[in-house]
């Protein structure tokens, strides 16, 4: 299993409450993240890739804490309409979502549900019900980037992000406030997956 987190911050909070420095830094957008993926799993054959940061939360289903497996990664920033040509989807692992689906804790959720995937920050209340009207859980900026690499590859990919934010203009302060005890969120379900 290759774990991956766009940025620095998410990656040594995860590997801090992990207990260890297996998480690499993937890169902040799609392209950066997916280059790394390939980078760094070209050789190394993993079993699983996992894409493991923080997100904006959209769906009044899910709270700041929570924790989103992604049965699917959709690219929100693809150019074409969506009433002309859906947009690009990528399918998390079935066999490791199933797992994560009837995992509990007790101080937060897990929820299975899509991620929206684009490089732009969310941090309007409009942008977010219009990404939340066409079915995403949460958004976050790299995913895409990971699940493409992933398939480009034929390695199985998991997107795993912990609700930072609720995509509002106070979206930089709560990622930052709220980060760590995420990313420790993230450490425990990681903890349950079988690889």
């Amino acid at each position: 299993m290759m774990i991956l987190s766009p940025l620095r911050i998410e990656a040594e909070a995860l590997a801090l409450a992990a207990g260890h420095s297996h998480v690499k830094i993937g890169g902040h957008g799609k392209v950066q993240f997916a280059i790394s993926v390939i980078e760094m799993a070209r050789n190394k054959r993993p079993s699983l890739i996992i894409c493991a940061g923080a997100c904006g939360g959209l769906s009044n289903k899910v709270k700041i804490g929570d924790v989103i497996v992604a049965d699917y990664t959709f690219e929100h920033d693809y150019k074409v309409k969506f009433w002309q040509q859906p947009p690009p989807m990528f399918p998390g692992s079935p066999l490791h979502i199933m797992d994560l689906r009837f995992t509990k804790f007790d101080d937060f959720q897990i929820h299975v549900g899509p991620i929206a995937s684009g490089d732009e920050d969310i941090v309007t209340k409009e942008r977010a019900r219009d990404l939340n009207s066409i079915g995403a859980f949460g958004v976050a900026w790299e995913g895409a980037g990971g699940a493409r690499a992933a398939q480009f590859l034929n390695i199985p990919y998991l997107e795993i992000r912990v609700v930072t934010d609720m995509c509002g203009a106070d979206a930089p302060q709560d990622f930052e406030k709220n980060v760590a005890s995420g990313m420790a969120n993230i450490a425990k379900v990681l903890k349950t997956i079988i690889v």
